[in-house]
């Protein structure tokens, strides 16, 4: 009877790689920013980091970025797509775009 051993995080484990996994998504975003929002962004938001509501649309960013060899969040240069991009701008990010503060 072989039976795989289950991984079995602790919370604390849990806890810390998701706070890894939050600033790591930050950092992207402020690369993003920098890269291709104070280049090609047409609203200005996007410039100061209110990414609320995108004025490019998220296959056109991944399109930029995998021009400029922006590497995803694996590391992989040439590896954006449309989810990547959304995964990076989810909106429960920004609730104003839900009208949360509407």
């Amino acid at each position: 009877m072989n039976e795989k051993k289950k991984k079995i995080r602790t919370t604390q484990a849990t806890a810390a790689a998701a706070l890894k996994a939050s600033t790591k998504r930050k950092e992207l975003r402020e690369v993003v920013r920098r890269r291709v929002f104070e280049n090609f962004c047409k609203c200005g938001k996007c410039r100061r980091g209110d990414y609320s509501l995108l004025c490019m649309s998220k296959k056109e960013i991944a399109g930029t970025l995998n021009t400029l060899g922006v590497p995803t969040t694996n590391g992989k240069i040439g590896g954006w797509q449309f989810t990547s991009v959304k995964r990076l701008f989810p909106p429960q990010d920004f609730p104003s775009v839900l009208g949360v503060f509407e």
